[in-house]
Order: C-alpha cells, then structure tokens, then sequence
C-alpha cells in the first residue's frame, strides 16, 4: 500500500523514504517544494500539496444577480439570473476555470 500526492499530475503509489518532484494537475498549484519525501504516516516532507485555484468572487455584468456560487475553487459553478424586469437569453452558467478566472458570461438579458 503506497501513497499519492492528491491533485498531481502522477498516479503512481509512493512509499516511506521516495523522493518525489511534485506538479499539480490543471487547475491546481503547489503549496510547498517541488520535491518532497513520503513520511511513514502517508503524509509528505515540506507539507506539499496541489491546492485548487481559487477564482475570488465572480463578475456580475449589468443587469444580473448572482444567485449560486458552490465555491470560488477551480471547477465550481455560478449562476446568475436577470433583474427583475428582463428575461435571461443564453448560458447564466459560469464555471472557475484553472487560470483563476471564471469563465464568460454568454447570456444575454432582454427587457420583457
């Protein structure tokens, strides 16, 4: 039984004494070296770890509301809606993206 590094790039099982150069998957940065030693108890020399980005709080373009955010974290989902008055056309969707920025708005809002 060996260890992996959460959210890195290998797949590979390590075991107590390995040395490892660590690189995070998309999406996620390193917290700590880049090289690292497998401890007895599963856990790594340094404390690294690939720590998702964080996109901070989204853009609400004119005329929207942000009403869901799951997270600001690489991967999480936002939905905005229209003010009163307008209908919403398009994808309200936005999604934080591994360049810590969310996506783009695509819908539109129409006066009713």
């Amino acid at each position: 039984f060996g260890y992996t590094v959460t959210n890195s790039k290998t797949t590979s099982s390590y075991y107590e004494g390995n040395k490892v150069q660590v690189q995070c998957r998309q999406g996620y940065t390193l917290q700590g070296a880049d090289f690292t030693m497998c401890k007895r108890d599963g856990t790594w020399t340094n404390g690294t770890v690939c720590k998702a980005v964080d996109c901070g709080p989204p853009y609400t373009p004119p005329l929207t509301q942000l009403v869901l955010v799951s997270s600001t974290i690489y991967g999480s989902m936002a939905k905005l809606r229209c003010e009163d008055g307008y209908q919403a056309y398009g994808d309200t969707a936005l999604r934080c993206q591994a360049n810590k920025r969310w996506s783009r708005f695509r819908g539109r809002c129409i006066r009713e």
